[in-house]
């Protein structure tokens, strides 16, 4: 059973790690411009959180590599952007809204984003370091 629950901790741990890996590697991606960008925002309440707003971004553009067209609807590694805090919103938005380029893939350019550094860093670190921190725990009191 506890190979198991190590198994499940060291995913959850690549994950996260692939996560950073990822958003470290996209900022030396390629860049092209944007060719046509369109802004979608709105809010709701949160299902989770009573009487929390949601705020979400999403995005659709355009761009040429090489005389061939993408479309794309990626803002960061994540799709869409949603916040419940007003200032963090109104700061993506304006970011997204002002997006001049085109981040894209070297190795498979259908694969874009507009704004690099987009990941919750705090979840992710936390998500990395409570693997390795359960597994080190699993690890210390099967040798107790």
């Amino acid at each position: 059973m506890t190979i198991i629950f190590e198994l499940i901790c060291l995913l959850l741990s690549l994950q996260a790690l692939a996560y950073i890996l990822l958003d470290i590697w996209t900022k030396y991606w390629p860049t092209v411009p944007v060719g046509t960008l369109s802004v979608d925002t709105h809010s709701l309440t949160s299902q989770v959180r009573s009487g929390v707003t949601v705020f979400n971004i999403r995005a659709r553009y355009r761009y040429v590599i090489s005389g061939t067209t993408f479309i794309s609807n990626r803002i960061g590694i994540v799709k869409n952007v949603r916040t419940d805090n007003i200032n963090q919103y109104e700061q993506y938005k304006r970011k997204v809204e002002a997006s001049k380029i085109v981040h894209y893939c070297p190795f498979y350019p259908a694969y874009s984003i507009l704004l690099t550094g987009l990941i919750n860093k705090t979840f992710t670190y936390f998500t990395l370091f409570l693997g390795i921190g359960l597994i080190a725990l699993i690890r210390f009191f099967s040798f107790v």
